[in-house]
């Protein structure tokens, strides 16, 4: 009996070991994921898978596999915005696996996987969350503003994060406060962010908040501060501006 007992222990452990331990994921095995998914048409799915892959990227310190994934994201970005702009982001045909997210939302697919606090050197949820509000003031859906605002303060309260951190924060706290409908202190503080972006010269910005705030200010009864913004903003882009920057604007 102790024998038979022993010899059956035995070959389930000889089992045991014949069978290979699940494959840890890795940044190459998840952005493989993420490009199936992509293929697929899964793109919100794919999106999630992306972010995966560069948090492991920064927990592994890899910036070779970081760079090839933000590469790769930035592809897939690229198809999904010319893909949605085609089908006029009319909802997918019976049968289509296509979810049709729109521009936004992969963003912040990508961003809710990744450290706020972290500037990675390709890919980072401060800049993801950057473009995530600008969006959100050229589409006027401010539907995913708390969530990317909650990632630009806790970036811009970091010491040593840099002035432009402080000034975007600014910007979201801004945003923020506008989708709570509270425009009477949404408006001064997005003209203020405009004001700090012109100094800086950073005139993307500088058209992003003067927009909203001038938005902000006649919804809080003020059209006076609400033309004063407006003028700001020109007068920031200069005599000379860039026509695709103006043709950006005028499509807010």
């Amino acid at each position: 009996m102790g024998n038979r007992w022993s010899f059956v222990v035995a070959a389930l452990l000889a089992l045991a070991l014949a069978v290979p331990a699940a494959a840890k994921d890795s940044p190459q095995s998840v952005l493989d994921d993420a490009k199936i998914l992509a293929r697929q048409g899964s793109n919100l799915k794919a999106a999630e898978r992306y972010g995966d892959a560069v948090a492991l990227a920064h927990e592994d310190g890899d910036l070779q596999i970081e760079e090839a994934i933000a590469a790769s994201l930035q592809e897939f970005i690229d198809d999904a915005e010319r893909d949605a702009l085609m089908r006029g982001a009319a909802p997918a045909s019976p049968g289509q696996t296509n979810d049709a997210a729109s521009l936004p939302n992969l963003l912040a697919a990508v961003m809710r996987s990744l450290d706020a606090g972290r500037c990675g050197a390709y890919v980072s949820a401060p800049v993801l969350a950057r473009n995530v509000l600008l969006l959100a003031t050229e589409s006027g859906d401010f539907g995913l503003v708390a969530g990317a605002a909650a990632v630009a303060s806790a970036h811009g309260s970091k010491a040593g994060s840099g002035r432009a951190a402080a000034v975007v924060a600014k910007y979201a706290e801004g945003m923020r406060a506008a989708a709570d409908g509270k425009f009477a202190v949404a408006a001064p503080l997005l003209a203020a962010v405009a004001t700090d972006a012109a100094k800086a010269g950073w005139l993307d910005l500088v058209s992003h908040a003067g927009t909203e705030a001038a938005c902000a200010w006649v919804k809080a009864g003020s059209p006076d501060n609400a033309a004063a913004s407006m003028k700001a903003v020109v007068a920031s882009i200069g005599a000379a501006p860039d026509l695709n920057r103006i043709n950006t604007w005028a499509a807010f």
